[in-house]
């Protein structure tokens, strides 16, 4: 498998709100890494 790598937007102060969104909240994280994995193996 291919390796990859998940970009988060970072705003124009330099924080990462999504990244610190997703560590906030485990179980939305977990969900928006399978989506991911998931858009991988269509590809």
């Amino acid at each position: 498998m291919d390796k990859w790598e998940v970009i988060y937007y970072v705003s124009s102060s330099g924080s990462s709100p999504v990244k610190e969104f997703l560590d906030a909240n485990l179980n939305v994280k977990i969900k928006a890494l399978r989506f991911a994995f998931s858009l991988n193996l269509r590809s």
